[in-house]
């Protein structure tokens, strides 16, 4: 299973609901649904710290990228629709892994 916010396998998920919401650095819509977490994220993210999840995902050093980045967790934190559950071994991930 991967988690959507670092992309990294994990045995266990958490699943949280999002609504769809406008990312106006890149101009794009972002996807509403069921996101998939990891617990080291989801310490992160249950504290809202949208830098925390922009390290943990950000591959290059690139400052302007860890800037767009942590503000589109900041939008995803705050578009955040219901609590956290443990995913469902039906479910998908939004990148299409089996949850």
């Amino acid at each position: 299973m991967t988690c959507d916010i670092c992309l990294t396998q994990h045995a266990e998920l958490w699943g949280f609901p999002v609504a769809t919401f406008h990312e106006p650095i890149s101009n794009t819509v972002n996807c509403a649904g069921e996101w998939a977490i990891c617990d080291a994220c989801r310490l992160l993210f249950d504290i809202g710290d949208a830098h925390g999840l922009a390290e943990r995902v950000t591959i290059t050093n690139s400052r302007i990228v860890k800037e767009v980045v942590e503000r589109f967790y900041v939008l995803l934190i705050q578009n955040t629709t219901g609590p956290l559950a443990r995913c469902a071994d039906q479910a998908t991930s939004l990148y299409g892994s089996s949850l």
